[in-house]
């Protein structure tokens, strides 16, 4: 999930203590039903709220918004407001009631209500979220051993089971349990705590057992990290649902223990405010109200990640994966030789830090013309790391049915690339990255087939690096907005830059020589380009519509400087170049 800024409006008669849990599609109705989304939804919520939709910044953003448009709502003689009424000559006529419109004047006074009104309702409901989300909903009920509890290993017996309600919105996590019992049930063992789902059981021994005084119960403590979610409703209006934790709390049979804990009390803190919780609950003889709510699902964290480790030479004669749960560490000085058409194919992270001295090279092995691709794709391989490594002679591959064009191709997964070195390549990119937010600093592409890097539904800093004698484009970006800036873009065959298919980048300082197109931007794109140089291009800048499906351009290039250009700009007749405030050939134009 990530949070998408997006216009406000407001339902007429909205309540700002609506509920936040909207069932608006098939698809909203399955999220609903299911703890870990809406948990995660709730954690975004609250992080806006505290920070860029919190209602300070909302009211500051209105206040400044009404203040630029103000002046012209006041002078503007045709404003109306459209209110919807119902035409009774139409219900008489056709039988059914069908909704027409009358218009009404707006006032200034209107205006001024309704900012007022807006006022309101954003104070109002960002303080019903604040209020929702920051609650927790947990009770205890600590009940003697029952024949329903859950089965235990044949040589523990239960002490007792403890069950945490959880409800409300957030949740909660638990950080320590602690247990009182009669000083004669003091024994070496302790006691064990048993909790999970069926597949998957955890064990907690206690931590450490107080020393009993005389007439003070003996007190066993148990330390977690568990967080517990409520349930979800699975009818609507599918909102939350208070559910049942059970954590059986038992000994060692051998340990012979015959009394009974009296009292637990249960640390914990709020998930999103760190609010300190603290409940308790003293032993129940009753347990027909536990029945009553159903099981929670426990979140278990998922193992940790099993470390693959690479050095010295790796021969890769056929195709190698990583998996999701799986990381990949290539320690400095390794080198990777690739047969044929194999290829690294990694859906877990990869962590290839090289230094200066002891880069690591990706290659071909010996008599060898050609191999496949690193490609690294999915959620479980972003934040991933190339430093200091040599890419050459890679090409492209198809991998369970999904092509990669670059020899390093990065998709659905973000990651770092930096100080490394890409050359020779074969196929059609040396870089591609797609949905990915990548940054590229201070690397070197040179020599390669075709396209240098292509960016294609990405973002990311492309910053600080060399791109020389490409087949084709420097840089490529499909629908792709990454900021670039302080590149050197020499001697392309084709195009420097490539901005296409409504891509909005931010081009920046960049130094862009002896290519056929300095930059093209093409299809609707609308980048910002500031502060450029460009020298010995055929044409520096080109403006046109490619393909049918999209519109053309209106580019503006502003502060920049040409020089010995043999076109300066270029464009077809649906589109335009502007330039603004900028030198060419020595002389000044402050717009053309």
């Amino acid at each position: 999930l990530q949070r998408i800024p997006r216009d406000m409006t407001m339902k007429v008669g909205a309540d700002p203590e609506d509920d936040i849990d909207f069932a608006l599609t098939p698809l909203a109705e399955r999220f609903l039903q299911l703890p870990e989304y809406v948990y995660a939804r709730n954690r975004i919520i609250w992080e806006s709220l505290t920070g860029p939709a919190s209602s300070a910044q909302q009211i500051e953003w209105l206040n400044e918004t009404t203040d630029l448009i103000r002046d012209d709502v006041y002078c503007d003689l045709n404003k109306d407001a459209v209110f919807s009424i119902f035409d009774v000559l139409k219900y008489i006529f056709l039988g059914k009631v069908t909704p027409s419109y009358y218009v009404f004047p707006v006032t200034n006074a209107m205006f001024e209500k309704d900012v007022k009104r807006i006022h309101t309702f954003i104070n109002k409901r960002m303080s019903y979220l604040e209020r929702i989300l920051g609650q927790t909903n947990l009770e205890l009920i600590f009940c003697s051993p029952e024949p329903s509890e859950r089965l235990l290993p044949k040589n523990y017996r239960s002490m007792g089971q403890l069950n945490m309600l959880v409800g409300g919105q957030a949740g909660v996590v638990v950080k320590e349990i602690l247990v009182y019992g009669e000083p004669s049930s003091l024994k070496k063992n302790g006691l064990v705590l048993f909790y999970g789902n069926d597949d998957n059981l955890i064990t907690k021994k206690c931590e450490s057992i107080s020393s009993p005084r005389r007439g003070d119960k003996n007190l066993y403590r148990f330390t977690l990290n568990q967080l517990l979610l409520p349930g979800r409703e699975r009818t609507p209006p599918f909102g939350p649902q208070q559910v049942r934790y059970p954590f059986t709390i038992a000994s060692e049979q051998s340990d012979g223990l015959t009394a009974l804990p009296q009292r637990v009390e249960v640390k914990g803190l709020h998930p999103f405010t760190n609010q300190e919780i603290f409940v308790a609950s003293a032993l129940s003889q009753n347990t027909d109200s536990v029945e009553a709510f159903p099981v929670g699902t426990f979140q278990i964290p998922p193992p940790a990640l099993r470390k693959i480790v690479w050095q010295g030479l790796q021969r890769i004669n056929k195709d190698v994966v990583i998996q999701k749960d799986e990381v990949l560490i290539i320690e400095p000085g390794t080198r990777v030789e690739f047969s044929q058409g194999s290829s690294l194919m990694a859906y877990g992270k990869v962590m290839a830090s090289g230094t200066t001295l002891e880069p690591i090279v990706f290659t071909r092995s010996p008599k060898t013309q050609t191999w496949g691709v690193v490609a690294l794709q999915g959620a479980g391989s972003h934040n991933s790391l190339f430093e200091h490594c040599i890419f050459e002679y890679g090409s492209e591959d198809e991998i369970d049915r999904v092509f990669y064009s670059g020899m390093l191709s990065l998709y659905n997964a973000d990651a770092t690339v930096t100080d490394c070195l890409f050359r020779h390549a074969q196929g059609d990119d040396a870089l591609n990255t797609k949905f990915s937010e990548t940054d590229v600093i201070h690397s070197t592409f040179i020599d390669n087939k075709a396209d240098a890097y292509d960016v294609d539904f990405s973002a990311g800093l492309i910053e600080q690096n060399i791109f020389n004698n490409a087949g084709n484009d420097g840089i490529d970006c499909g629908t792709a907005h990454p900021v670039i800036k302080d590149n050197r873009i020499l001697n392309c065959g084709d195009k420097g830059i490539s901005v296409g298919e409504r891509s909005r980048p931010v081009i920046n300082s960049n130094l862009i020589a002896n290519c056929v197109v300095g930059i093209a931007i093409k299809d609707q794109s609308a980048p910002e380009i500031v502060n450029n140089e460009f020298r010995s291009n055929g044409i520096a800048v080109s403006a046109y519509q490619k393909k049918k499906v999209f519109g053309g351009v209106e580019a503006v290039v502003r502060e920049s400087r040409f020089y010995n250009n043999t076109i300066v700009s270029q464009a077809d007749e649906v589109s335009s170049v502007s330039l603004m405030d900028s030198i060419v050939d020595g002389g000044i134009v402050h717009e053309k």
